[in-house]
């Protein structure tokens, strides 16, 4: 009788993945989507160039030096590379055979709909369910999500804490300095939440349960659904659970591997800003723009609009006015969300359309959660 439970609980999981895995590809969002990104990042742009232009500004770009220019293009595919195998390390340990392929296509389908849905929470969702439909289980697709996010947001609250202490001196504008105090209690909350996440899933899982009691007493009227719909939760977290242990007990060291090509991933996209800025003929200092770059970043992960369009613009003049004469600053801004958002975000929704097309055909297929494959 428990197994047969357990089964049906795991058949409804499969049935809600299915319902909620198609939502983030829904034609209806994704135009909506790519709509606000391009009004506000039209507005954004405009009224940059608006603000700052000059004569100079656009001679400025009969003038770019084409040696950094190229090097920035390389750069650009280099970023992709890493953010592809940063996911490929951990899921072909979870899942053996799946190619890189597969993560080169989710780590764009993340940046596309990120790009879209406002503080990127689409981007997660976006990943899973190509992973998902690549045969990787649910619990294990989160878990190699929640791994790189949470090292994420661990290096760029480090990161931004020390950076600040380098260029504080410049940043004494309101907005900025109200943006990064958001970004401080958003990276530090979520942080927590993400690495007990990781740290103790049983933690959670208690949580759950406990939660779904207490609600069905106060509730008996939706109180069977409450506690069925808690006990899909925990059977996945019983998966993702397996996930996390096996990695802390078996894989430290690719832990520390997948933390290593966070660090290179975030210093090139750095490294490329440098380069950009180089190209429109200015020589600032390497270690003040990545202190920059590390700052813009934190400030820009969770505006609230779609790929933070109509806030990134602004807030990059903002930062680079320390390093850049301000007639440079509307093309550097072009330039940097061309490279880091515009380029890879265009490669991915190829990747989405991909996906909307074969969802007209078929179904998705059926899966068997199983809790880890090694």
């Amino acid at each position: 009788m428990g197994d047969s439970s357990l089964n049906q609980d795991r058949i409804g999981v499969r049935e809600h993945v299915e319902a909620r895995a198609e939502a983030p590809f829904r034609s209806k969002n994704i135009r909506r989507g790519v709509l606000y990104f391009v009004i506000l990042t039209i507005a954004g742009l405009a009224a940059l160039f608006y603000i700052t232009h000059t004569p100079q500004t656009l001679e400025a770009l009969h003038h770019l030096e084409a040696r950094f220019f190229f090097i920035a293009m390389a750069l650009s595919i280099v970023d992709l590379s890493l953010g592809t195998w940063r996911y490929h390390i951990l899921v072909r340990k979870l899942k053996p055979g799946v190619t890189p392929w597969v993560c080169f296509r989710a780590n764009l389908a993340n940046i596309f709909m990120g790009a879209i849905t406002p503080s990127q929470t689409g981007g997660g969702p976006a990943q899973l369910y190509i992973f998902y439909r690549a045969g990787i289980s649910l619990a294990n697709g989160v878990f190699v999500g929640v791994v790189n996010f949470t090292f994420t947001l661990g290096l760029l609250l480090v990161g931004a804490t020390f950076s600040l202490i380098v260029v504080r001196e410049y940043f004494s504008q309101g907005m900025i300095r109200h943006l990064i105090q958001y970004g401080f209690f958003a990276f530090v909350g979520l942080f927590l939440f993400f690495f007990f996440a990781l740290w103790r899933p049983d933690l959670l899982s208690r949580s759950v349960n406990k939660m779904a009691e207490l609600i069905a007493r106060a509730h008996q009227r939706w109180g069977e659904r409450i506690l069925h719909i808690s006990r899909r939760f925990i059977a996945e977290l019983d998966n993702y659970r397996a996930s996390c242990t096996h990695f802390f007990r078996n894989e430290p060291l690719l832990l520390l591997k997948a933390f290593g090509l966070t660090i290179l991933l975030y210093m090139n996209k750095f490294t490329l800003a440098y380069f950009l800025m180089r190209a429109l003929g200015v020589a600032g200092a390497y270690f003040h723009m990545i202190a920059i770059q590390t700052l813009l970043l934190f400030v820009l992960f969770f505006a609230p609009t779609p790929g933070a369009s109509g806030i990134a613009e602004p807030c990059i003049a903002a930062l680079m006015s320390s390093l850049m004469p301000n007639y440079l600053l509307p093309i550097f801004a072009l330039l940097h969300r061309f490279f880091l958002v515009y380029l890879p975000a265009a490669f991915g929704s190829y990747v989405v359309l991909a996906e909307l097309k074969s969802q007209t055909g078929s179904r998705v297929r059926e899966e068997t959660f199983d809790p880890l494959i090694t």
